[in-house]
């Protein structure tokens, strides 16, 4: 819960506490959304985040930017997770 009584966004504990110890660097993550994230991406604009990628299948977001405005959004109501973006490797690689 966060400090509104809302439940806050998830996020692994060890990724939160590299964002948290490093909060001007940048991080490339992936944000999933309820609904309709396309209405929330002028928010992530003006928060100081870049979006390199808008998802429609599982709403949501890949987005760069410092870890400060990333922990931000573990309070908005409709983050549902904040991940690494990371690359995707098939078993046989």
């Amino acid at each position: 819960m966060n400090k509104k009584g809302n439940k806050m966004a998830a996020i692994a504990p060890d990724y939160l506490k590299i964002l948290q110890t490093n909060p001007k660097q940048s991080f490339s993550v992936i944000i999933r959304a309820h609904n309709n994230p396309q209405a929330k991406a002028a928010q992530l604009i003006n928060s100081g985040l870049t979006i390199t990628q808008t998802f429609s299948l599982i709403p949501g977001f890949a987005v760069t930017g410092p870890a400060s405005d990333i922990i931000t959004l573990l309070d908005e109501p409709w983050v549902i997770s904040i991940e690494p973006d990371e690359p995707v490797k098939t078993s046989d690689e």
